[in-house]
């Protein structure tokens, strides 16, 4: 895996392979860790962007079926190892809850243009055990945004690895029964 700062400082764009990953570079070593631990069966990320993460998460858990969504067709030539939906995600969508009920140990990867809807219309279908990660944690979505779903989770312990180093992604894993949201 190889992973380059470009930009301006403090702007970071990660590259894994030829694809952009936006995260901060440091975190990105660290997210690929996390991914290789949790070692989902079934990968589902919402919002693909350049798929960078998404060709990560295959590189991680090349074993895991992975479903990822965008409504942006520009990138999906290099995403042939896994499923791209070219769907808008805004919205409850059949195919993504479906996946999310799924009995597999998950991954749901928040990472598109509306998390609080993403965590708060997704996260319910999770069982125990399953993951949720998030990006633009405290810029887009913050705790208060997702409380109420939050007490079905518990903090996975690298949230204060990332907390400290000031980067924006967190993980919370299920802790208690499926409650769907009504």
């Amino acid at each position: 895996m190889e992973i380059k700062q470009i930009g301006k400082k403090n702007s970071y764009q990660c590259k894994h392979g030829k694809s952009i990953i936006n995260h901060e570079i440091g975190s990105v070593t660290m997210l690929a860790k996390i991914v290789k631990e949790l070692n989902p069966q079934l990968i589902i990320e919402l919002g693909t962007g350049y798929g960078g993460m998404t060709l990560l998460l295959y590189d991680m858990c090349p074993n895991a079926e992975i479903h990822t969504f965008d409504n942006n067709p520009l990138y999906t030539s290099k995403l042939t190892p896994v499923n791209y939906h070219n769907q808008n995600i805004i919205g409850h969508n059949n195919l993504i809850t479906r996946l999310c009920n799924d009995t597999r140990h998950k991954l749901l990867y928040c990472d598109n243009g509306n998390k609080i809807f993403e965590v708060n219309n997704y996260g319910y279908y999770l069982d125990i055990g399953d993951v949720i990660g998030i990006h633009d944690w405290g810029t887009e979505i913050e705790q208060k945004d997702i409380e109420n779903l939050l007490r079905l989770f518990d903090p996975l312990e690298v949230n204060k690895w990332f907390e400290k180093n000031n980067f924006s992604s967190r993980f919370f894993r299920r802790h208690t029964g499926k409650l769907h949201k009504r």
